[in-house]
């Protein structure tokens, strides 16, 4: 009768002295429950990841079997530079920050950006371009309505452009190059955002007038051939 278990979308917690105000601990060794919302993986090397966690953090993989926590929270998208794997960038809580050092510990992020109000706000790059290196700090932030880019992996956000409906929120994203990103919101959009003699812009893309695509609800993920 003294032991008050609780169940939710953090794990498994028990409090041995409720009456009396005491804590809760978790209960989450072995139990394989996390829920995984975005991951991103080192450019050279398979075995690094890092992973976004519902309710638990960002997680880091560097193939043995067990993550290490390196952020606690609610983690979402991650970046690592693939022109220098040293520098990640990773959001959480509705902010981002970055980490120079590969992202070790809790001690090595700092904060660059916020406004975020969900997990789900896209932080993505450039994609690999070898012959282009600089093009691996071109970073493409989507939160409130809005896109910010990012010329130097996060340090300044120079760039924000707004959807053309204001009730657009981003939800995916993903880069085709340098100057190009797709975005997909909450509401069913799809967007193309082109840099065009140095100024960014939104086409829309579902309302095509060749035949409008059939979507009515988030778009949760896009990719690129």
């Amino acid at each position: 009768s003294n032991a008050l278990w609780v169940g939710c979308d953090g794990g498994l917690f028990l409090n041995t002295s409720p009456a009396a105000g005491g804590a809760f601990a978790p209960m989450n060794p072995g139990l394989a429950t996390l829920c995984t919302s975005h991951f991103t993986q080192h450019p050279t090397e398979p075995a690094v990841m890092f992973v976004g966690l519902q309710d638990n953090g960002t997680a880091k993989y560097v193939g043995e079997e067990v993550w290490t926590e390196v952020e606690m929270s609610d983690g979402g998208y991650g970046i690592v530079n693939w022109n220098n794997p040293y520098q990640v960038m990773c959001y959480w809580d509705g902010n981002l920050y970055v980490a120079s050092d590969g992202g070790i510990d809790f001690s090595s992020w700092s904060y660059v950006n916020g406004g975020g109000a969900t997990m789900e706000a896209p932080v993505v790059s450039a994609p690999y371009n070898p012959g282009s290196p600089a093009d691996a700090n071109i970073v493409a932030f989507g939160a409130w309505g809005k896109v910010q880019i990012s010329p130097d992996f996060g340090t300044t956000w120079p760039v924000s452009v707004p959807f053309p409906l204001s009730t657009d929120e981003p939800y995916s994203m993903v880069g085709a190059s340098a100057t190009r990103f797709f975005v997909g919101t909450s509401g069913g959009q799809v967007y193309r955002l082109d840099n065009t003699g140095g100024t960014w812009a939104f086409t829309r893309l579902d309302n095509a007038a060749a035949g409008p695509l059939p979507l009515s609800s988030l778009v949760s993920d896009i990719a690129v051939d």
